[in-house]
Parts: structure tokens; C-alpha cells; sequence
């Protein structure tokens, strides 16, 4: 498989994760505004969101080749 095919269940994660932080990251970061917290945490957040949902809740992921990139 060379694209993934869970990019809505990814997403869908990705946005509870982010819900469940973003406050608190806020306060962490001194971020104020909401749209530069969340980018700020996607930036420092995303590929670790990306490995975790990759290896460990992906249905596929023993079949996957992109989660070795």
C-alpha cells in the first residue's frame, strides 16, 4: 500500500488529541490565540500524532509501507 486510506479516521484522532491539549499547550506556550495554538501545536505535535496513529491504532498498519517512512 503506497497511500493511506485512513486519512479521515487519522484526522478524526488528531482533532480529539488536539481538543483534549490545546488549552493546556496555551498555557505552556504563552498562545493566546486559538488558530496560532493550534498550528503551533501541529507543528510541534503532528509527527509524533502521525507515528503514534501509524503504529498503534491504524487497522492496517502490519500491512503498511508508509508507516517505515
Amino acid at each position: 500500500m503506497d497511500r493511506c486510506i485512513h486519512l479521515q479516521q487519522f484526522a478524526e484522532t488528531q482533532k480529539k488529541v488536539l481538543e483534549t491539549h490545546i488549552s493546556q499547550h496555551k498555557w505552556f506556550r504563552g498562545i493566546t490565540d486559538d488558530n496560532i495554538a493550534i498550528r503551533d501545536f501541529i507543528k510541534s505535535f503532528g509527527g509524533i500524532m502521525r507515528t503514534t496513529y501509524c503504529l498503534g491504532c491504524c487497522p492496517l498498519r502490519d500491512e503498511c509501507n508508509l508507516k517505515k517512512s
